[in-house]
């Protein structure tokens, strides 16, 4: 948690200074006294003064301010070095350079990564070939297991030890119920949409052996219990098997070809040149990537190795993603990623210039498509509670990833700087234009209301965020109280012993039939009953 903190506490710091810098750069470019630089507000912890500024790092870390001299038209004496002494070119100046500084940051990022760990080739080259997923726990012999554990070959994925599972007692829920038991309605609402959103769990010996392989192969059910392979090659898999005493190499290494990835299953390697994907000829990557994502049952790969062209047909995952609108849609994946080509310093720039770009283009259109309301506003937009979370998150995943994120955050940052709402530096750029027009500024008492709304409008809508957060998080979770009354009542119980269960990949029986029509399955009827029967499981957060 404290981690988590400091982390967060990290990321902010480094927007807040890159985006200050950039003011107090215009500032001093433009001949203005800046008389304080600090980070945080409240309490001053540190503070220093050099030359004419006075830097400080306050008790309250979250966000900053530079101030200038002058930098209130009723306070400002007309000396020369004073903010509203300026031209309306230079105040303009001060104040853009403030989320320019923020794209500078993130184009430095971005640049840097690219630098040391190559950016994606445009070409369909294949570059890291995702080979295994996760095998299911229930496959291995406990026995076998530990000594693979112990030889650092398999890592049980224990998950987050904070979360328990437990399992919905009821085949429906509705409201009648709730009440019944003494729920208020802000807790019904919230447990029948837990209930709706839980996943659907089935012991494995409601099926035969044949359709429980069947159902795991075409995605349908997945194991519970998973491991994840450490080992990057199959030789590399019987080179350590063979020092091991007792264990079947053959059985380990069967699993593992079980879980290879569609591609690398179907014979894609790394250093491939796709050429065409179901016989349309490519471009780019992002446009092999558009064709994968909506091919159907089979992706037909036409590719170029060691000068020689090969067929390879390959059968995609089909995985439940939320596209750019908001929608639940399903798409195809088949496990490869782009080669990372690495290139000189100056090339680095030119590819971290182009990213820049795209992502600036990304996020302007996802507030254009927010604002039109093509996409969910509560659903889309986060506020200091949200990016802790999301920040904790990819600090976990790895440093280029959370470097990235950072600089996603600081494109995010500056463009809505810039919207042109009073307060933001976009509402002042907004003023100074119609200062520039009217060859006047506007009447002082006109824009200290419209400062004094629009301070009002961004208090209530950044407080709504956090609640919007808190909301978002909360829905995942029953609270203590909740939980303990469901399991009084017999509605959910703990979970023992998950590895005997799999849990169906659909969450509605429309969702399953489609597939099992596709798929060709047979009792494709007592299938469908079976899903109708199947317990529903959730997790919750131990407290």
């Amino acid at each position: 948690m404290l981690l988590n903190i400091l982390i967060f506490l990290f990321v902010l710091s480094i927007l807040v200074i890159s985006h200050e810098v950039g003011h107090f750069i215009a500032a001093r470019l433009g001949g203005i006294k800046v008389e304080k630089f600090a980070l945080g507000f409240g309490p001053p912890l540190i503070k220093f003064k050099l030359k004419e500024t006075l830097f400080l790092i306050c008790l309250i870390p979250l966000g900053g301010y530079v101030k200038l001299a002058g930098d209130e038209r009723n306070s400002c004496k007309g000396a020369n070095y004073e903010f509203f002494s300026k031209p309306v070119r230079v105040r303009a100046n001060v104040i853009f350079f403030g989320p320019l500084f923020n794209l500078i940051l993130a184009f430095f990022i971005f640049w840097i990564i690219y630098i040391f760990s190559g950016f994606p080739s445009e070409k369909a080259i294949v570059g890291e070939d995702l080979k295994y997923e996760f095998a299911a726990k229930s496959e291995f012999q406990p026995e076998e297991l530990q000594k693979l554990k112990e030889n650092a070959i398999v890592k049980e994925i224990d998950g987050d030890k904070r979360y328990v599972e437990v399992v919905w007692t009821v085949f429906e829920l509705g409201k009648s119920e709730l009440e019944s038991i003494g729920f208020k309605e802000s807790d019904i609402q919230r447990i029948l949409h837990i209930w709706k959103d839980s996943l659907r769990i089935v012991p494995k010996t409601e099926f035969t052996k044949e359709q429980l392989k069947e159902l795991i192969d075409k995605n349908i059910v997945v194991e519970w219990k998973i491991v994840e392979w450490k080992v990057s090659e199959e030789e590399e898999l019987r080179s350590k098997l063979s020092g091991i005493e007792g264990i079947n190499s053959r059985h380990i290494l069967d699993i593992l070809k079980k879980s290879r990835y569609p591609a690398y299953k179907a014979g894609v390697r790394e250093g491939d040149l796709i050429l065409e994907v179901n016989g349309e000829e490519l471009d780019n990557w992002q446009q092999m990537s558009r064709l994968i994502r909506k091919s159907e049952n089979t992706v037909a790969l036409t590719i170029l190795r060691n000068g020689e062209k090969k067929e390879i047909e390959v059968v995609p995952k089909r995985v439940t993603v939320m596209n750019q609108f908001g929608e639940l849609e399903k798409v195809a994946k088949i496990g490869i990623m782009p080669m990372a080509v690495k290139k000189s310093i100056v090339v680095s720039c030119v590819k971290a210039g182009q990213k820049l770009y795209n992502r600036t283009s990304l996020i302007v259109k996802g507030l254009f498509f927010i604002i039109a309301g093509k996409i969910p506003f509560k659903e889309s937009i986060s506020g200091v509670v949200g990016i802790y979370e999301y920040t904790s998150v990819m600090a976990r995943v790895g440093m280029l990833q959370f470097f990235d994120f950072v600089a996603i955050l600081s494109i995010s940052l500056a463009v809505i700087n810039l919207f042109p709402f009073p307060v933001l530096d976009g509402g002042h750029l907004l003023f100074l234009g119609l200062e520039k027009l009217r060859k006047k500024p506007l009447p002082q008492k006109g824009e200290d209301i419209i400062t004094q709304i629009g301070v009002g409008v961004l208090v209530f809508f950044m407080l709504f965020l956090v609640y919007n957060d808190i909301i978002k998080i909360r829905r995942r979770n029953l609270t203590p109280a909740q939980l303990q009354k469901l399991e009084e009542t017999r509605m959910v119980k703990k979970v023992d012993e998950a590895e005997k269960y799999v849990i169906w990949t659909a969450f509605t029986a429309e969702d399953l039939g489609e597939t099992l029509s596709k798929t060709g399955i047979s009792n494709r009827e007592a299938i469908l009953a079976l899903w109708r029967d199947s317990v529903k499981i959730m997790e919750v957060k131990a407290r």
